[in-house]
């Protein structure tokens, strides 16, 4: 289709500057970066909003989760990047969120400077990083930060979580909770062929080489002894052949594609092949990671793979997640009843859901439908 000029009457430079006043403005202010500030930023560009970053390039201790997110937005040319000293103190949002992994993360002076941009921000939104584990140690992490950050906190209008629970805190009594929600890797959020890749079209009907996989790092210790007990399990199942990369598949059993790494730079050799390695799994196991949150669910969902995640944990990919329908939930953490019940899954069943996965896609599963969920949570519209 050929693209329509502007009007002889309006030159194209003016057309593109009424477009992008049209815009509103968001910032999304971060001491450090992390997935879901990245996936954040980028699904609220994909709304009527021009979305600038503020966070350091360079932190004055290691952070990998930061280093890692920063590569794969320099290459992203629809976001904004800029150092805090870059941004203008009386620059004005529309909405302004917040990295809030807690108040110490800011020295006297960032949170000096965050309580004078807050004024020339309409909304302020907190991306809330972490949780302690349990509710009392929460609960008082929550009072100290009040102490130091109160000017600040009182302004919340909305709290997006990472990962469960919503209203394990005092913040909840004043603020509206609700969730970040599903979200890909950084590296299929900036690079348009491998979003191509992520939502070609696959078959419902087509036999897979793999009853079911995982596929990533044994990190942490919950994950690693949760991976542990299903490798006692396989020992001592004669039907399961347990393969790697360029293993042979034998017909006669339940393969299982299995990649542990213990190098969290090998969790995704090529991202291409990582599609490929979902689309050929008739399910995925997902099990947390250093938060409750993980990519893994989402992914899975793009090619049609059924994701295995803990029941606890369901909620806070907000994917209207149903046991038997579009997942596997595990119950009460037995991990080993859910991938008994995968193996044992007809092929019929196996189609059935694998439908309904189909079918959540353009409601759901598109950068689209997951940009117009969030801007929703988030109070925006």
């Amino acid at each position: 289709m050929q693209e329509l000029s502007p009007p002889s009457s309006m030159p194209t430079g003016l057309v593109r500057e009424q477009e992008s006043r049209e815009k509103q403005k968001i910032c999304v202010f971060a001491g450090f970066l992390t997935g879901i500030v990245y996936i954040a930023a980028k699904f609220l560009s994909l709304g009527p909003y021009q979305v600038t970053i503020v966070t350091p390039k360079k932190l004055s201790y290691k952070n990998t989760d930061h280093e890692n997110t920063l590569q794969f937005l320099l290459q992203d040319s629809s976001l904004e990047l800029m150092e805090p000293g870059q941004l203008d103190r009386n620059s004005s949002f529309s909405a302004l969120f917040l990295l809030w992994p807690h108040a110490h993360t800011y020295n006297q002076s960032e949170l000096a400077d965050l309580k004078e941009r807050i004024r020339n921000c309409g909304k302020v939104i907190a991306l809330y990083h972490r949780t302690h584990k349990t509710r009392l140690r929460h609960i008082k992490r929550q009072v100290k930060e009040l102490a130091i950050a109160a000017q600040v906190i009182t302004r919340f209008d909305v709290i997006l979580h990472e990962e469960v629970p919503l209203n394990s805190g005092i913040y909840s009594l004043w603020v509206k909770s609700n969730f970040v929600g599903a979200g890909p890797h950084a590296q299929f959020l900036s690079n348009p062929e491998l979003q191509a890749a992520m939502f070609s079209d696959w078959e419902i009907n087509r036999q897979r080489l793999f009853k079911l996989n995982f596929l990533g790092t044994r990190a942490p210790d919950r994950r690693a002894a949760i991976l542990g007990q299903i490798e006692q399990f396989y020992k001592v199942r004669a039907d399961i052949n347990l393969t790697s990369v360029g293993d042979s598949v034998d017909d006669s059993k339940s393969n299982v594609l299995w990649i542990a790494d213990t190098n969290s730079s090998k969790r995704v050799r090529i991202a291409t092949e990582y599609l490929g390695m979902l689309e050929d799994s008739d399910f995925s196991l997902a099990p947390a990671g250093y938060t409750r949150w993980t990519n893994r669910p989402y992914e899975a969902l793009t090619r049609g793979s059924i994701p295995i995640i803990d029941n606890d944990e369901s909620r806070c990919f907000c994917l209207n997640f149903r046991d038997g329908e579009n997942c596997l939930l595990v119950k009460n953490k037995d991990w080993i009843s859910a991938v008994q019940r995968a193996l044992a899954m007809p092929p019929d069943a196996v189609q059935r859901m694998r439908t309904n996965i189909k079918a959540m896609t353009g409601s759901q599963l598109t950068f689209a439908a997951l940009s117009k969920r969030l801007r929703a949570r988030a109070g925006l519209e």
